[in-house]
């Protein structure tokens, strides 16, 4: 008992000294001060290095509000700034020119060119215009195109292509084959017939030549006729031979033909009139071939038709039929000028192939994946990136951005000076905040140091929930 009453005569005395203290009352029921050890204990250390009379001003909600705010637009002040120094030279004078850097940012967002430093704007505006002028010499040689053969705009990628290969197709039919153009000759099937017919007057001219050197052949009477002269010969057996009408008509015959006198021997003479049979039988072959007399159509000559031109021609039409489809008006129109123009057309078109723009225009092409992309249009977006870019360019230099910025950071840049304005703005406007600092205020370059600490350390004693009176 006696202890108990020792313990709270202590508890009496340090209650009585933290009234002194602090120069106010406190409850002296045991419970309330249970609680106020307990508060006590949450009580932070002494801070070090702090402003007293700025913290002692935070007992106010609206000081402490205020100064709170003033520290988040500071913050917002100098990461904004940080930014800046990093991408400009001279900040105060990219300050100056606010809104040239906001339409810096704005051609940047439009020349598409994010990852590329500013150091390359004027490289980057050189090769746009440069690939423009491709573009519009490529348009030009496609309209020479269009108005040799006849098809109307718009300039597609893949309607040039088709122009030119319709030239190129053009070129490649010799002068001397395009008046041999007929619709006889177009059909995929004709290939073969002709082919066929080839090597049959391949096959006679080959036998020909072989008599040529000695005999003079006509190839006129019928093929029965010559061979009955060489079953004569071959038939006949000495002496017989010597007295017989048949051998003596057959050796008359072949020294007519005779070129030269010579000896030749029974089987000889029997073996050149096999071969003139022959002759003749295929002579026959192609004048009774109606299918091929159609195929050829005016220009049938019989075994003399020169079926190697006709053939060229042949191939020349499957390869446009093939490549121009029915149905699109661009291929039909590229069809029926390669097929059926006359000869002098289908020069001036083939000379087109042959001039130097013809192979831009193919260079040109070729960086093109969508054969639907309109060329006027891609030439006025290739300009506009052209001119943009060059603008970009001297805006970066007039803004004094460092050379190695991203063109897609500038845009970055300018908001970041826009938050920055934002911040000072607000800085500015709170009153509270420049009255509790005073002398010390400087606006947005005040000393961070003491607002953060005084800030912390109010944070830290309304944490510690303690009774109005202590905290006060």
């Amino acid at each position: 008992m006696r202890g108990l009453r020792r313990a709270l005569s202590q508890l009496a005395s340090t209650l009585e000294a933290i009234c002194s203290r602090i120069e106010s009352p406190l409850s002296d029921t045991v419970g309330d001060a249970h609680n106020l050890v307990a508060a006590l204990k949450r009580l932070p250390g002494l801070a070090g290095d702090i402003d007293l009379e700025l913290y002692t001003a935070m007992e106010e909600a609206e000081a402490f509000a205020s100064l709170q705010d003033f520290q988040m637009k500071q913050t917002a002040w100098l990461d904004a700034g940080r930014r800046i120094t990093e991408s400009v030279i001279e900040a105060d004078t990219t300050a100056r020119l606010a809104t040239d850097l906001e339409t810096a940012a704005s051609l940047a967002n439009h020349v598409g060119l994010d990852d590329k430093p500013v150091r390359s704007l004027q490289d980057e505006a050189n090769t746009f215009a440069a690939e423009a002028g491709l573009v519009e010499r490529t348009i030009a040689f496609g309209l020479r195109l269009a108005e040799a053969i006849g098809v109307e705009k718009p300039m597609t990628v893949g309607k040039v292509r088709k122009l030119l290969a319709g030239a190129k197709h053009a070129a490649s039919l010799s002068h001397d084959l395009r008046s041999l153009r007929d619709p006889s000759l177009f059909d995929e099937a004709a290939s073969r017939i002709l082919v066929e017919a080839d090597a049959r007057a391949q096959a006679l001219q080959n036998k020909l030549t072989s008599l040529a050197g000695r005999l003079a052949v006509g190839l006129d009477g019928q093929a029965h006729d010559w061979r009955g002269h060489a079953q004569a010969l071959r038939a006949a057996r000495f002496p017989s031979r010597l007295w017989r009408s048949d051998v003596r008509t057959a050796r008359n015959r072949y020294k007519g033909l005779m070129r030269v006198r010579a000896k030749p021997k029974p089987f000889e003479i029997a073996a050149d009139f096999e071969t003139i049979a022959e002759c003749i039988e295929l002579v026959g072959s192609f004048s009774s071939d109606a299918a091929l007399q159609v195929v050829c159509g005016p220009h049938f000559r019989g075994h003399e038709t020169a079926f190697d031109r006709l053939i060229a021609v042949n191939t020349y039409a499957v390869s446009i039929k093939r490549a121009y489809g029915v149905g699109d008006p661009t291929d039909n129109r590229i069809r029926e000028v390669l097929l059926e123009a006359a000869p002098e057309v289908l020069a001036r078109i083939a000379t087109l192939s042959e001039d130097s723009e013809a192979v831009v225009a193919a260079q040109t092409l070729d960086k093109f994946d969508d054969p639907t992309a309109d060329l006027d249009e891609h030439l006025n977006t290739l300009t506009v990136r052209a001119t943009k870019t060059a603008e970009l360019g001297l805006h970066a230099r007039s803004l004094s951005l460092k050379p190695d910025l991203r063109i897609g950071d500038i845009k970055s840049v300018a908001q970041a000076f826009a938050a920055r304005l934002v911040a000072e703005t607000g800085i500015d406007s709170n009153n509270k905040a420049r009255e509790l600092m005073r002398a010390r205020w400087l606006g947005p370059e005040s000393d961070r140091t003491v607002v953060l600490r005084v800030l912390q350390a109010a944070s830290v004693v309304n944490q510690a929930m303690l009774p109005a009176a202590i905290r006060r």
